[in-house]
């Protein structure tokens, strides 16, 4: 089953269900704004992605800037930062069984399905 974090008001998440529509693939929506993740979730996500949490923080949103950014984060605590802001966190994020990717443009898919 392919799972989609997904953002409603994020063009780009938009794009990437619009992509598995297009390709009739099947997927279960997450809607990690209202929902929230978990640390380990999120742990699990940064694992099957082969990326850091700093990697996955929009750094050009004004709540990083203005509250994170000169701060000197270790890596749980950047996971932290992203369960409780999920706005910061890089998306959409399209899980399989065993990988996942940023699907950022929706084209990325074809890589991973």
């Amino acid at each position: 089953m392919i799972k989609v974090y997904h953002n409603p008001r994020c063009a780009k998440s938009r794009e990437a269900l619009q992509w598995l529509d297009d390709h009739q693939l099947s997927y279960e929506v997450v809607k990690y704004m209202e929902e929230g993740l978990r640390p380990d979730e999120l742990e699990e996500l940064l694992d099957l992605l082969d990326k850091s949490a700093h990697e996955l923080i929009r750094t050009k949103e004004a709540i990083w800037k203005e509250q994170y950014a000169d701060l000197d984060l270790n890596e749980d605590e950047l996971i932290m930062v992203m369960v409780e802001e999920p706005r910061l966190m890089e998306r959409p994020i399209v899980v399989t069984e065993d990988r996942a990717i940023l699907a950022r443009p929706a084209s990325v898919l074809e890589a991973l399905l």
